[in-house]
């Protein structure tokens, strides 16, 4: 939890099922990974992260793609990096154990290489006395990864490239809306290539208003289990 905002970073019933259902999944960046034909040289998941928050979508992601040796490309941004201390509380046996019982298929030396790469990186950040602003994770050749530190708004106005999956995952409207924002949507769906999702946690009208009115093609679905009753997935049209 955030003791300034009061704001959890994830569900208390269960926040691997939560990253993977919410994001990995409902974006297609799951099936993607664990398709054979995408293994070995092939084009790379693009993914694009708004919230990297305590980098579980990121850790589950990356670690997919080890085990199942694909590419992928990775970008997060972040305003405020957690720090070591809270990032190590994560409960890596739990929760690879939680993961079995649901037939995901992860290995788990490379979740914990990549959870190390993970804490390594930051702890690094906060020990240099000018920090940059961005941390790059050295997980091996097949996978490029960094997040950028900083008002995710700037950054988005200046990327490039087209993105195959966007995980929208920055705290609530109510406590951050300067991200849930018409303009901000409208980079996003800039950003991703035709066909490709946006997948975030709040069903909210609002949020639902500005996505549509933009052009994406909005779609409420089932939560993870005992989590919240609907997600949302955010389709850029192939045409």
């Amino acid at each position: 939890m955030d003791r300034n905002i009061q704001q959890t970073y994830r569900s208390q019933r269960g926040a691997f099922l939560e990253s993977l259902h919410v994001f990995l999944i409902n974006s297609g960046a799951q099936a993607f990974l664990a398709d054979e034909a995408n293994a070995g040289n092939g084009p790379p998941l693009r993914c694009l992260e708004i919230g990297f928050g305590t980098g579980l979508n990121f850790l589950l992601l990356a670690s997919m793609a080890a085990t199942n040796k694909s590419p992928l490309v990775y970008l997060g941004y972040e305003a405020s990096l957690l720090s070591c201390e809270v990032l190590s509380q994560l409960k890596l046996d739990e929760s690879l154990s939680t993961m079995k019982q649901h037939s995901v298929r992860l290995d788990a030396d490379c979740v914990r290489n990549v959870w190390h790469t993970i804490c390594n990186a930051v702890r690094e950040y906060y020990r240099s006395e000018t920090p940059s602003n961005h941390l790059t994770f050295d997980i091996g050749p097949s996978i490029s990864a960094q997040v950028r530190v900083g008002d995710a708004r700037l950054f988005l106005s200046t990327e490039a490239g087209e993105w195959d999956a966007i995980f929208f995952d920055p705290f609530s409207p109510q406590v951050a809306p300067s991200l849930w924002t018409e303009s901000v949507f409208a980079e996003t769906f800039r950003l991703l290539r035709p066909g490709g999702r946006l997948t975030t946690y709040s069903v909210s009208s609002e949020v639902r208003r500005l996505l549509t009115s933009i052009g994406f093609s909005v779609q409420r679905v089932p939560g993870p289990p005992n989590g919240k009753r609907e997600v949302l997935i955010a389709a850029r049209p192939k045409v």
